[in-house]
Formats: structure tokens, C-alpha cells, sequence
């Protein structure tokens, strides 16, 4: 995974950054690391990281009308899976 090289082509289109992972997926890189590459990377950009994937959504919808979801299948799924919840409500 070229993580820098991701935050570098996202850099035109993304406003701020909201970082977490999946609990429990021991080969995803963790909200510390995703945080350090983005901040080396942008160090002007807006960078929040949170302990759940539910929380950084739930913050980046109430801050802005587009959010983008970028990582793997697993994550995509479970953000998903959390917004078709939230409709269901």
C-alpha cells in the first residue's frame, strides 16, 4: 500500500481529513500511522482521527455536504453498512 502516494492524488479534493480503522483488521494500518502520513504529507490540512469508522462519518457528514470513503473493501463495506443504517433509522 502506498498510503503517501493516496493522500497525494486526494490532496485537490479533500477539505479535511477524518482518520480511523476498522476494529479487530490486523493488516490495516493504524489511525496513528494513517495520521502520520497525512500530516508528513499535508502538514496544512485539517486532520481529525477517531477510535471508530461510525464516529469519523457520523463528524465528516455533520462538517460537510460530500464526504469521500476511501480504503479497503473492508472498509467500504462497513461504511456502507453504518450509512444504510443511518437511512434506515
Amino acid at each position: 500500500k502506498n498510503i503517501q502516494h493516496s493522500v497525494e492524488s486526494l490532496q485537490p479534493v479533500a477539505e479535511a481529513w477524518y482518520i480511523s480503522t476498522i476494529q479487530g483488521m490486523s493488516r490495516a494500518a493504524s489511525t496513528q500511522e494513517l495520521n502520520e502520513v497525512v500530516v508528513k504529507t499535508l502538514p496544512s490540512a485539517k486532520v481529525l482521527t477517531f477510535d471508530t469508522l461510525e464516529d469519523a462519518i457520523d463528524t465528516a457528514r455533520a462538517d460537510s455536504a460530500f464526504v469521500l470513503i476511501t480504503g479497503s473493501f473492508y472498509c467500504i463495506e462497513a461504511a456502507k453498512t453504518h450509512l444504510q443504517n443511518i437511512r434506515s433509522v
